[in-house]
């Protein structure tokens, strides 16, 4: 897409690690402890239950 407007901008491309940042006991770990503990609210539960499940590392 060219914009006479906007300069050419260049997004260095992120090599990913060959290992995930959490492993699957981890995020298994993390889930458990989201789902059982009741003192945050659920707005903030929701949001870290989708990442851990669907987020990409």
């Amino acid at each position: 897409m060219q914009n006479p407007h906007i300069p050419h901008l260049e997004i260095p491309y992120r090599k990913a690690e060959n290992r995930p940042v959490l492993d699957r006991n981890e995020r298994l770990r993390l889930l458990d402890d989201i789902l059982e503990n009741d003192s945050r609210p659920l707005h903030y539960r929701t949001a870290a239950v989708l990442l851990l499940l669907y987020a990409q590392p």
